[in-house]
């Protein structure tokens, strides 16, 4: 279970808007109308404090996430106390995936990355649900599916890819996903230092610091503190692209 319980939000309107907001998810329209009501119907809303632990590595596979707000961080940290991010989720992706379906225990940690609300469902309601809905199965296996072609797009840029070529894709997919508008182009709206990007891709602060420094000065990007804008989207996809 997580360090910290997690808090039911206080306002039913809240409750109300995200379960509203559920039904436009582009998973849940591949489901029948009323298998994604009895799916909606057995789930909960919590919120989570920035740097709580949701699920630990080894932790029992009990429930399913689907993220209404804020991001969450996905890391594992070595016997040495060494820790690696492998990547980051934020609003409208699912996650808990894996242990869902096979029931093993968690691969790895997560926590909240700044203020995180989440829709959960036990995986003992999702298993009675697929009982009645075997359609759930199908739905959550292509997810997975999708999930783990990422996965391996991101381990064939590690071998093939320099760290400039690596950086400035990490960038773009970030903002592609998590991006929301600022006055000087698009900004990534996760709470992720520079420590956190050089753990990403497996570099050091102080290389990733000076990369970052660089493309500022040339204007493609704008650095402050947790907070990357990205100004010129063409020439960050000049330095990976074929």
């Amino acid at each position: 279970m997580s360090a910290g319980l997690p808090r039911a939000l206080s306002s039913p309107h809240r409750c109300e808007d995200a379960i509203i907001g559920l039904r436009c998810d582009p998973l849940l329209a591949a489901l029948s109308t009323s298998a994604r009501e009895a799916l909606l119907t057995c789930g909960q809303i919590r919120h989570y404090h920035t740097g709580e632990r949701i699920h630990g590595k080894h932790d029992r596979s009990e429930h399913l996430y689907r993220i209404l707000s804020g991001a969450v961080r996905i890391s594992s940290v070595s016997p040495e106390g060494r820790e690696a991010i492998f990547n980051y989720y934020g609003p409208r992706d699912w996650f808990g995936l894996i242990g869902l379906l096979d029931g093993a225990p968690r691969t790895h940690d997560i926590h909240a990355c700044g203020p995180c609300t989440l829709f959960i469902v036990p995986r003992h309601n999702f298993q009675a649900l697929a009982a009645d809905y075997a359609e759930f199965y199908r739905v959550f296996a292509l997810q997975l599916c999708r999930m783990m072609r990422r996965a391996y797009t991101m381990l064939e840029d590690q071998a093939t890819l320099g760290l400039s070529s690596r950086l400035a894709k990490q960038l773009i997919n970030l903002v592609d996903a998590y991006g929301t508008p600022h006055e000087q182009g698009r900004m990534i709206d996760l709470h992720m230092s520079q420590e956190d990007l050089s753990l990403l891709l497996g570099s050091t602060r102080q290389t990733i610091n000076k990369k970052l420094a660089q493309w500022a000065r040339l204007g493609w990007i704008v650095v402050n503190y947790s907070e990357i804008v990205i100004v010129n989207r063409e020439a960050l996809c000049q330095l990976y692209a074929p």
